[in-house]
């Protein structure tokens, strides 16, 4: 998992082309909406990817707002067919926040389609604006806003992430 700049990946759909950038990002995306103002650093290093910085030639830093999550497993756990968010260091997205659980929510990537669950997190999760019930999954559609507690993700599949950035 990656937290990266919209700003970048739209420079690199710039200078790549379309074709170059799905063939490297063959995934959909968080797109980050919301967080509590001290919250700048909310992600947790290690859910970034050190080759892609936030900080570019010539630029100040990127507010973390100006940011996305691809959607891809990292190696932090043995759930081979699930993505998990938490504040545990061993989640694919991690959030360093107290009102996050340790295990928060979970995405199953599906063929062309990603769901959501909640497995009884304390503070819960919402899809736009309806709190999930505990261990019940929900198909995620586009534009779908993920809340947990008050941190907000925009969901979107590649073909809206495209139109977002280009």
């Amino acid at each position: 998992m990656e937290l990266v700049s919209i700003l970048g990946l739209a420079s690199e759909l710039k200078t790549k082309g379309e074709d170059a950038f799905r063939r490297a990002h063959n995934h959909s995306f968080l797109v980050v909406d919301f967080g509590p103002e001290e919250a700048e650093d909310f992600m947790d290093p290690r859910t970034r990817d050190a080759s892609r910085c936030d900080i570019f030639p010539g630029s100040d830093k990127i507010p973390w707002f100006n940011r996305a999550i691809a959607l891809v497993k990292s190696n932090r756990n043995a759930f081979l067919s699930k993505l998990t968010i938490g504040r545990s260091r061993n989640n694919d997205i991690v959030i360093r926040s107290p009102k996050i659980s340790k295990l928060h929510a979970i995405i199953f990537p599906e063929p062309g389609a990603h769901k959501i669950l909640d497995p009884g997190s304390a503070n819960g999760t919402a899809v736009n604006g309806v709190r999930l019930q505990a261990d019940k999954n929900v198909l995620l559609h586009n534009h779908d806003r993920i809340s947990l507690w008050h941190y907000h993700f925009i969901y979107h599949d590649l073909d809206s992430f495209l139109k977002l950035i280009a």
